[in-house]
């Protein structure tokens, strides 16, 4: 698997997929372990968390009227959820545990923040937005990985426009794992370069 001091490379995400593919299908596929999901929630407050956690881009993507959701069931919000939440297990593997859910899920919020703010701006330009994260993710992990991903799609809905929200939900939260490991690396390198200097100076005494 992926080594933190390195971005996870194709073939880590491939094997994190397939590590997920194996428990989906054993399952029985998409819909029914996003239902088993469902069912253990109500028991388990991480996963009722982790839940929560990711509709939250769902929400965005909801069309809405006069600020209320138009579709009183949510479905967008659900298809976009459950994606979510196997993109979570996804980068859990393929990060081996550099950042959780909770990291995840805040810093797609923040990039929406960054673009827009407070201000009252379209709810259509935030739902761009997370779409160009979602399919930008969805480029990421290469073509194998995608066909896995919108297999479960397939498995999950019937519905095209859901599917595309499902394959959102796991596209978006790859982009974002792949970012936050970005932003780790940074900071090490930054860590220490200072150490080196440091050093450097202390030599020189």
């Amino acid at each position: 698997m992926a080594d933190f001091l390195k971005l996870p490379e194709q073939h880590d995400y491939t094997l994190a997929t397939e590590q997920v593919d194996n428990i989906i299908e054993y399952t029985g596929g998409a819909w029914v372990f996003g239902m088993s999901r469902e069912q253990t929630a109500r028991s388990s407050p991480i996963l009722r968390n982790k839940f929560a956690y990711a509709g939250l881009g769902g929400l965005t993507l909801e069309p809405y009227e006069n600020s209320k959701p138009i579709d009183p069931l949510l479905r967008v919000t659900h298809a976009y959820k459950h994606g979510s939440l196997v993109g979570f297990d996804i980068a859990e593997m393929t990060h081996q545990g550099l950042m959780d859910y909770q990291g995840i899920s805040n810093y797609l919020a923040a990039q929406l923040h960054a673009h827009f703010g407070d201000s009252g701006v379209d709810d259509h330009e935030r739902a761009e937005l997370l779409i160009e994260m979602g399919e930008r993710g969805l480029r990421l992990p290469g073509d194998d990985v995608r066909e896995r991903i919108e297999k479960w799609a397939t498995q999950f809905t019937y519905s095209v426009d859901l599917r595309r929200m499902y394959t959102l939900g796991v596209g978006a939260t790859i982009f974002a794992g792949n970012h936050i490991h970005e932003g780790y690396l940074e900071q090490v390198f930054k860590d220490v370069t200072i150490g080196l200097d440091l050093s450097g100076m202390a030599g020189d005494e």
